[in-house]
């Protein structure tokens, strides 16, 4: 069986990458800048991701927005 659920975690990958972006360091900035265009293909407005858990093979897969 397969079972989709979606989590709400108010800006919580926002806040991460923005305490991140306020730091001075450009590689640790280039970085966080990289870091936010690969969670942006996972979780929705910041906050919202969907796990596609499948009983049947005991796995648990992030859907893409």
């Amino acid at each position: 069986m397969t079972i989709r659920v979606t989590f709400k975690t108010p800006d919580a990958v926002s806040y991460a990458l923005d305490r991140v972006l306020d730091c001075n360091d450009p590689e640790e900035f280039e970085q966080a800048e990289v870091a936010q265009k690969a969670i942006d293909k996972f979780v929705r407005y910041g906050e919202y991701i969907t796990v596609e858990f499948d009983t049947d093979k005991g796995t648990a897969t992030v859907v893409p927005v």
